[in-house]
């Protein structure tokens, strides 16, 4: 279901949701966030999180196959203490390793969402997925036709570039015997923004042509004028056009919306902000400053003040959301940008903090290395994209990979050799040889006058992938040269191992 931002998306989504529920059906609601487009895998680790909220979740995975819910622990590593005795875990680089982990978050997904009625998994602001999980939602859509689930997403359809390769997933989706459909939601007309007014009650009717001018027909914008109206009449006991007008413009509606808040408020709003759409009350006290006892009481106000709202389930007892991504973002420009280092500094180190506690370094690496680029904490950050890239990489989430080394190479982390090395390697894997060449050289020069045996027989295969014959000779004995002669039989053989049909590069 795609349209732009406020259109009505989530509710008309939450609005089937419901219906599904009432018919005994299984939800699992997740969702993407902006920002958090290179953290490998969201969207799919928040809802096995929230498949495990579930009641007989247990019983749900003991009737999934072992060996597939070893391939889930990958991305939540509880699921160990839930289903004890599980199989070791194979190696990431045996044949067909990443298709046995997609059908193994596909079965207990499905075994999660299994009932009377097909269970739904809703997946929310998709135009911000990584490329990683839409591999993976592409991966499960493809063999929906004999499971008993079925998958609803949202997204905005106006956030090109970020939704192209949603859109070129979904268009195939389609061709293949129509396993997607494309709801697209537009803007209300005059008349239906007045029939809105006319169920409003203390809305006078001849603002309703006001009301569409100053909205556009956007609902969003139009629920948010219509509660500005109710509350102004609940406060003054009356409203005429002519002692209340409405705002100009959605950000003055959102500043009206702010007004009157706490200082304690202020500030952990300004905190909650620079953590993200979602936050957590450890990281927002932490961030903020302030004790325990002023965090709840400031968050009480938020959220009777409707500016944030609890999130039910998930891992942590105490998990929160903006109402909106517009009052978060207007909030976040109108923080100083002083105040804006400190905060993402101390969110920095109160990730990497629990992280470690909770051995979730790598999962949260690309969060802590956003925070402390942001605090200008340069060294920290390239440390934390290189975890990271290394943390991705060892998902199969090689877009992700590749801009994180690139991060920790422009933000001059010590190993550049070694970031060249793992960037080229997975420019190799892309295809695209020319920058695995580019990537190799520039190690080379970096780790010059050594010679390393391991990138030469690296530059050796990609001069062989391309058929320079020559070249890839001359890389293979540099090879044998730099392993020298206490080289065991089995080393040097593997240099001098060729695929068939491929002339072969000779060696001393």
């Amino acid at each position: 279901m795609q349209g732009e931002a406020g259109v009505g998306k989530t509710r008309l989504a939450g609005a089937f949701l419901d219906q599904a529920r009432t018919r005994n059906a299984i939800v699992i609601a997740t969702r993407c966030y902006e920002g958090k487009t290179n953290l490998a895998y969201g969207p799919f680790i928040e809802a096995l999180r929230a498949a495990t909220n579930q009641s007989n979740h247990v019983e749900r995975l003991r009737q999934v196959p072992a060996h597939f819910v070893s391939e889930a622990v990958r991305l939540l590593p509880e699921l160990v203490a839930l289903v004890p005795g599980l199989p070791q875990l194979p190696p990431l680089d045996s044949p067909g390793a990443q298709s046995r982990f997609f059908e193994g978050i596909s079965q207990v997904l499905v075994a999660m969402l299994r009932g009377a009625e097909p269970g739904v998994l809703f997946i929310d602001d998709l135009q911000w997925i990584d490329p990683a999980s839409l591999d993976l939602l592409t991966y499960i859509v493809e063999r929906l036709r004999d499971r008993p689930m079925c998958i609803l997403g949202t997204w905005r359809g106006d956030a090109l570039p970020a939704s192209q390769c949603l859109r070129q997933s979904l268009a195939h989706l389609a061709r293949r015997a129509a396993l997607a459909t494309v709801i697209d939601l537009a803007r209300l007309n005059a008349s239906e923004v007045m029939e809105l007014v006319d169920a409003s009650p203390g809305v006078p009717r001849d603002m309703g042509e006001r009301l569409y001018r100053e909205t556009e027909g956007l609902p969003f914008f139009i629920v948010e004028y219509l509660a500005t109206i109710q509350r102004d009449q609940s406060d003054l006991g009356h409203h005429t056009a002519g002692d209340w007008s409405l705002p100009g413009s959605a950000r003055e509606m959102l500043h009206a919306r702010l007004l009157d808040v706490s200082e304690t408020g202020v500030q952990l709003l300004n905190a909650a902000a620079v953590i993200g759409r979602s936050f957590d009350f450890e990281t927002l006290r932490e961030a903020s400053g302030r004790s325990e006892e002023e965090t709840v009481a400031a968050l009480e106000e938020l959220i009777a003040r409707g500016l944030v709202k609890e999130i039910a389930g998930g891992d942590r007892a105490w998990s929160y959301d903006f109402a909106h991504e517009k009052l978060r973002a207007l909030v976040y420009e109108e923080t100083l940008l002083a105040r804006r280092w400190l905060l993402h500094r101390r969110v920095a180190e109160s990730l990497a903090t629990h992280a470690r506690l909770q051995h979730q370094t790598g999962a949260l690496a690309a969060q802590i290395a956003h925070h402390y680029n942001q605090a200008g904490q340069d060294a920290q950050a390239a440390e934390y994209f290189k975890l990271a890239g290394e943390h991705a990489r060892s998902l199969y989430a090689n877009a992700a990979a590749l801009a994180h080394f690139r991060a920790a190479l422009h933000l001059n982390h010590p190993e550049q050799a070694t970031l060249n090395i793992a960037i080229g390697d997975l420019e190799t894997l892309k295809g695209d040889y020319g920058a695995a060449f580019d990537a190799y050289e520039t190690a080379a020069k970096l780790l010059a006058p050594k010679i390393d045996a391991a990138l030469e027989h690296k530059r050796g295969n990609l001069h062989h992938r391309r058929g320079e014959w020559k070249l890839a000779e001359k890389h293979f004995q540099a090879t044998l040269d730099a392993l020298g002669k206490d080289a065991t039989v089995g080393a040097r053989a593997a240099v001098c191992g060729l695929e068939p049909d491929r002339p072969r590069a000779r060696s001393r």
